[in-house]
C-alpha cells in the first residue's frame, strides 16, 4: 500500500472474549518480534532464515543464539527465555488446554499491558546500517557523467514512448532509475539483493515504489501445502515492463547463468523493457574475472544480440562507456 508492503491476516481477526489470552502471541513473536531481535541484537539478516521456515523464526532457534549477557537485553528474558522454557517443558507440551474463559483467567488489563510492553520492546530495537558496496555504487561506478545523463535520457524517452502501467527494476541498487521511472509510471517494483540499498529506497517514502529484497539466484519459491499456500515471487509480481541495468554481467559471469537463459528470463517478466549489455572489456567485468579463469566464450555481443532477437525486437540501441556498454530498448510486435 502506497509503496509499503502490508500483510492482513484475515483469519486471525475475531471478537474478544473476557479472560481470553492472545492466541496469536506465538505467531506474532515468531513472525515479527524474533526476526527483529535477531537482526538488532546479532546483526544477522533474518530474511534467509524466514524463507527457510515459512512461519517465522522459532523460539528454539533464537534461544540457541543467545549468550548470558543477552538475557539482560530488552524483551529477551520475557519473550525468548521464558517462552523457550515454557514450550520445551514436557508437562506443558502434553497439557490439555481448556477453552473456557472468565474475566479472571487473563484479565483484559493484563492483556493490554502485555501489548503495550511488546510495542515498547519493538520500538526500542535498532538496526545498525551495514556498510554496503552497492549503496555507494552510484558514486563509485565506471560511468562518465555524460554517460549517466545519456542513460537517464534514454530511459526517460523509452518510458515516454511505451507508456507502461508498471515496471520491475531488477538489481535496482539505490533506486536511481526507479525514481526516474516514477515520473512516467505509477507503479514501480524495485528489487535488489542488498537489504541496505532496499532500506535506503524504503525510507525515501515514494508511494509509487515498492522496494523488495530479492536475490535473483535464490528467489522466493512457492511454499507451503502442495506448494500453493504461498506463490513464488514472480507469480506475485505482475508488470508490463522491466529495467535490467548493470545486471547481466553479475548473473552471467559471477553466477554462470547462460546468456540465452538470462534473455529468456527477461521475456518471462514482461514483453518490453530496457537492458544493459556490459562487454568483457568493461572494467567491472574485468574486476569480476580477476581471480578466475575466463570460461565464458559464449559471452559476446554477437551472441547476446542473436539471443535478444530470438525473444524480442531491438527497438533502439545507445552506446556508453567508450563502447564497452550498450543499453537496448526491447519490445515485441
Amino acid at each position: 500500500m502506497q509503496g509499503k508492503p502490508c500483510f492482513y491476516d484475515i483469519l486471525s481477526i475475531d471478537s474478544y472474549q473476557d479472560g481470553q489470552p492472545w492466541e496469536g502471541l506465538t505467531q506474532f513473536l515468531q513472525e515479527f518480534l524474533y526476526p527483529l531481535m535477531i537482526q538488532s541484537y546479532h546483526g544477522i539478516d533474518f530474511q534467509p532464515l524466514w524463507r527457510a521456515t515459512q512461519h517465522g523464526i522459532p523460539v528454539s532457534l533464537l534461544y540457541k543464539t543467545l549468550s548470558k549477557r543477552d538475557l539482560f537485553k530488552r524483551g529477551v528474558f520475557k519473550y525468548v527465555f521464558l517462552h523457550e522454557k515454557l514450550y520445551s517443558h514436557k508437562a506443558v507440551a502434553e497439557a490439555k488446554i481448556k477453552k473456557e474463559f472468565s474475566s479472571t483467567t487473563f484479565p483484559k488489563a493484563a492483556l493490554l499491558n502485555m501489548i503495550s510492553n511488546l510495542r515498547q520492546c519493538i520500538v526500542s530495537l535498532t538496526i545498525t546500517k551495514d556498510s554496503s558496496v552497492w549503496k555507494k555504487y552510484d558514486d563509485q561506478n565506471t560511468y562518465e557523467s555524460e554517460d549517466v545523463k545519456k542513460k537517464e535520457r534514454f530511459i526517460d524517452e523509452v518510458l515516454s514512448e511505451i507508456k507502461p502501467n508498471s515496471l520491475l527494476d531488477l538489481g535496482c541498487n539505490t533506486g536511481r532509475y526507479s525514481f526516474i521511472a516514477t515520473k512516467k509510471i505509477d507503479r514501480v517494483v524495485a528489487c535488489d539483493l542488498d537489504p541496505t540499498c532496499v532500506d535506503y529506497i524504503y525510507h525515501k517514502d515514494n508511494p509509487k515504489i515498492l522496494p523488495l529484497v530479492l536475490n535473483l539466484m535464490t528467489p522466493s519459491p512457492a511454499m507451503g501445502w502442495c506448494l500453493t499456500e504461498r506463490k513464488d515471487v514472480f507469480s506475485r509480481i505482475k508488470v508490463d515492463s522491466f529495467l535490467a541495468l548493470a545486471l547481466m554481467h553479475h548473473l552471467c559471469i559471477t553466477y554462470n547463468v547462460p546468456l540465452e537463459s538470462f534473455v529468456k528470463f527477461l521475456r518471462s517478466i514482461a514483453p518490453c523493457g530496457i537492458v544493459e549489455w556490459v562487454d568483457k572489456q568493461d572494467p567491472m567485468v574485468q574486476f569480476l574475472l580477476r581471480n578466475r579463469t575466463d570460461i565464458f566464450e559464449n559471452y559476446t555481443w554477437e551472441n547476446f544480440e542473436l539471443y535478444v532477437k530470438k525473444y524480442f525486437d531491438i527497438k533502439k540501441i545507445v552506446s556508453l562507456n567508450k563502447g564497452n556498454r550498450k543499453i537496448l530498448f526491447l519490445g515485441v510486435n
